[in-house]
């Protein structure tokens, strides 16, 4: 295997090193969030139960698997190409043909359009949440998102972490811009 080829496998791993590393950042923080704040946050509703005290009515699950499941999918491929691009780099033997390429590449495709759709949710999900609760009147009326995450307390839940955690969650879409870069 020539030079170049070489370095092209170890950037492609490297790649997908940092794809896996993304995948596993996003979906421990929405699956830390969904556990903390009782059920999916994206798009869910939110209620005064006093002064300070807040209640969330979660929203349909679906939208928080379907991230969960995604960044599964997406990080088991990653972990699969990464294998077999070491394999190629240490035994030094050509890669797959053509129809394997294209499979592949079908599949790649397919996952980031996938990706594309999760961080779609995870995006609109989020500020559709912080909306809902810029929207609230009553006693205490933060400005922000991240003020009702530090001050406000939340009806049989730790919503303590919320922003943050989902906020790491979208960033690493914009990172990654797709299942493998």
């Amino acid at each position: 295997m020539s030079a170049t080829a070489t370095i092209v496998n170890i950037v492609e791993v490297a790649v997908l090193l940092v794809a896996f590393g993304c995948g596993m950042a996003a979906s421990i923080m929405i699956w830390v969030t969904s556990i903390q704040m009782d059920g999916c946050v994206f798009q869910a509703s939110v209620a005064h139960s006093g002064r300070t005290l807040y209640t969330v009515s979660s929203s349909s699950q679906f939208r928080c698997q379907f991230c969960l499941v995604t960044q599964l999918v997406a990080i088991l491929l990653a972990l699969v190409f990464i294998a077999y691009r070491i394999q190629v780099i240490c035994r030094g033997k050509l890669e797959i043909q053509a129809f394997g390429r294209f499979v592949a590449t079908i599949v790649f495709g397919i996952m980031a359009v996938f990706v594309l759709v999760e961080a779609c949710l995870v995006t609109v999900g989020l500020k559709t949440f912080c909306n809902n609760l810029l929207d609230l009147e009553g006693y205490f009326w933060p400005d922000t998102c991240t003020r009702y995450q530090e001050d406000a307390h939340w009806k049989d839940k730790d919503g303590s972490a919320f922003y943050y955690n989902l906020t790491i969650a979208e960033v690493r879409f914009v990172l990654r811009r797709g299942p493998f870069l």
